[in-house]
């Protein structure tokens, strides 16, 4: 249940990027054109809206069950940030007015909402991943070990057994 609740929280974290201001912005040229440029004027907006329902629907989707929720993370992180860096902000205020404009953006909110978001994933999925790791690696040396004393008891020759 903590899980699907997870899930669900960081799920609508994704989806919320659709909605987040990415910056005000005003002309150069012409003071009259001012707007607020917002998550759904760019495609990292739908980047995220696409990953958030992939991450709510994750166990149900027939790619995630041969994947590991970590490894899922990182590549989610991965995909935000590649889609912040690929688009610049610009053009999308170009393709709103149907102009070319030379504009200043103010404050870059949905930057940096995008790449907390992008490293919160890689860090947290490559933490899961190497939690996952170490869990095996702890598991086999006590089946091992396990297997040894078991050998000695019965006075059977240790790895005479395959």
């Amino acid at each position: 249940m903590v899980h699907l609740a997870l899930r669900l929280a960081y799920g609508l974290a994704l989806i919320a990027i659709l909605f987040i201001p990415f910056g005000s912005y005003h002309s150069f040229g012409e003071p009259a054109i001012y707007g607020v440029l917002w998550g759904y004027h760019l495609p990292i907006g739908y980047v995220a809206l696409v990953l958030g329902v992939l991450v709510i629907f994750s166990p149900k989707t027939i790619l995630a069950r041969n994947y590991s929720f970590g490894a899922t993370m990182v590549v989610i992180g991965l995909f935000l940030m590649l889609s912040l860096l690929l688009y610049p902000k610009q053009i999308s205020i170009n393709l709103i007015h149907g102009t070319n404009v030379n504009a200043d953006i103010d404050y870059p909110v949905g930057n940096s909402v995008t790449l907390f978001l992008a490293l919160f994933s890689i860090i947290v999925g490559l933490t899961a991943r190497i939690g996952i790791f170490i869990q095996r690696q702890i598991k086999q040396k006590s089946v091992l070990r396990n297997r040894i004393k078991y050998d000695r008891s019965n006075n059977i020759a240790v790895g005479s057994h395959v």
